[in-house]
């Protein structure tokens, strides 16, 4: 059988050239164009399969970048308000300082409450910044104000929280998931218990290691109960020996000690006159009529005495002792032991030790409890302290100051602590998101290397497409042109 060759046979075979070159072509053209080596699935299966696969993974980098990026930007929003708060309560700790000089009046000291009631009112404020619609220190309670501020009289008198505990977390890892933010709770109430301090111009003081439970600050109360001059033995409870008597107002005696712990100095000459002195205090002359003489020592301890029935010529020390009673304000009063260490109750039940032996008199003393009370309520006594609202007396503000200020820096530790943990989390989301920068990068070459367009490859092969569809034409037009053939 003979198999002829037809024209329609040699139009057939240059059809499916010029298709070929053509489409080659074609392909040539749009890589380069659209800048994509596979644009249909089909082109390369294997390739296009790994390319997808990139493609999620780099989708997955991007937004696991981006959430690390906005955490860190929370971070360090939180990390700037509490700067400013840090630098206030320096500003805070400076205007206290300056109010424990001892050289101010009424009107400067009046002055720095005002000043310190400002730095309050600025930092309640800062723990209710507001970010995006988003309170900062609240919590999960994004939508309440975390800090309730109280106000007696247009000032600032509690400072309550009303966020909660619970922060955004960010996930750095496959299983590795940080926090993000602190709460209200977590910066202003980190409360970590320090040594109690005390305030103390009658010779109360601390007893080390104790395991007090009060905390805030407390008042601290000493009570003359009753004076034993000498043996006691005498009248009313005098000297039986030198004859001195507890005078007419014995009643308004501050003098608290045991025996011995204060003493009495009388000279006396023949006439029942001469001089006394209590303690390292003045020498005072009296003639023997004196029945409420008045002495007080370096210490501020005050004995009222009769000296109408003194021996003539009696000279020596004689040995003093006040009992007394101690309270927390609002707690129960016991005895004063004179003890290392006596524990003392507030209406809550809660202790406080203290070392009682050295107590010189009555009047009232300041404890702090350092790490139990935000910075909040340390700026609020401290104010009130200034102004005169705490209730004791004026002489000692400037040692009670200094004892507040103990726990003011606890709180500023506390802040600082805050400050410390934001910044290390944001150096740690900050090198996270670095290194899926990097990663990112690489993803994106390995894509580019699948599935974008190598030009100068491409730019090749079109040239030669061109060429070769170019040649497909010529060949096609001479083999299909007409011939002597076509009209034989």
């Amino acid at each position: 059988m003979t198999f002829r060759i037809t024209p329609a046979i040699l139009f057939e075979h240059s059809r499916f050239d010029l298709t070929s070159a053509y489409a080659r072509f074609a392909r040539a053209q749009g890589q380069i164009s659209s800048g994509k080596r596979i644009t249909r699935f089909s082109q390369d299966p294997a390739a296009a399969s790994r390319a997808l696969d990139l493609k999620v993974t780099l989708a997955r980098t991007v937004q696991q970048r981006e959430s690390i990026t906005a955490a860190r930007f929370a971070a360090d929003t939180q990390a700037a308000l509490l700067e400013e708060v840090s630098g206030l309560l320096i500003d805070a700790r400076a205007a206290a300082q300056d109010a424990a000089s001892g050289t101010n009046s009424p009107s400067d000291l009046k002055t720095v409450a005002a000043e310190l009631n400002s730095i309050l009112e600025q930092i309640v404020a800062k723990a209710n910044q507001q970010l995006q619609g988003r309170y900062v220190f609240a919590g999960s309670r994004v939508d309440t104000v975390p800090f309730t501020a109280s106000k007696a009289l247009g000032s600032i008198s509690a400072v309550t929280y009303a966020g909660d505990d619970i922060t955004r977390q960010v996930r750095l890892g496959p299983a590795d998931v940080k926090d993000v933010d602190l709460s209200g709770q977590q910066v202003f109430y980190a409360l970590q218990r320090a040594p109690t301090a005390i305030a103390s111009p009658i010779g109360l003081a601390t007893t080390a290691g104790a395991a007090d439970t009060m905390v805030g600050s407390a008042r601290i109360v000493v009570q003359h109960l009753a004076t034993t001059i000498g043996d006691g033995l005498g009248p009313g409870g005098g000297d039986s020996a030198s004859g001195v008597a507890p005078g007419a107002s014995s009643g308004l005696d501050t003098l608290i000690g045991p025996p011995g712990a204060h003493v009495l100095h009388l000279v006396s000459d023949a006439t029942g006159g001469g001089t006394v002195a209590l303690d390292d205090g003045s020498t005072i002359q009296f003639t023997g009529a004196e029945t409420d003489l008045v002495l007080t020592s370096v210490s501020g301890a005050v004995i009222h005495l009769d000296l109408t029935n003194i021996t003539p010529g009696f000279s020596g020390d004689i040995d003093l002792a006040g009992d007394g009673e101690i309270s927390v304000a609002g707690g129960p009063a016991q005895a004063l032991t004179f003890s290392a260490d006596q524990a003392l109750q507030d209406g809550a039940g809660r202790l406080v030790h203290l070392d009682t032996r050295n107590v010189q008199r009555a009047g009232d003393s300041l404890v702090v409890f350092p790490g139990t009370e935000t910075v909040f309520d340390t700026l609020i006594a401290l104010r009130d302290d200034i102004l005169g609202k705490a209730g004791f007396p004026p002489e000692h503000l400037v040692l009670r100051i200094q004892t507040r200020l103990v726990a003011l820096d606890r709180g500023h530790e506390g802040i600082l602590g805050g400050l410390g943990e934001l910044g290390a989390r944001s150096a740690s989301f900050e090198r996270v998101a670095a290194a899926l920068d990097l990663f990112e990068l690489s993803l994106e070459e390995m894509r580019g290397n699948l599935e974008d367009t190598d030009v100068f490859a491409s730019s090749l092969e079109l040239s030669e497409a061109e060429s070769a569809y170019q040649a497909a034409l010529v060949a096609s037009a001479r083999l299909n042109g007409p011939s002597l053939l076509d009209y034989i």
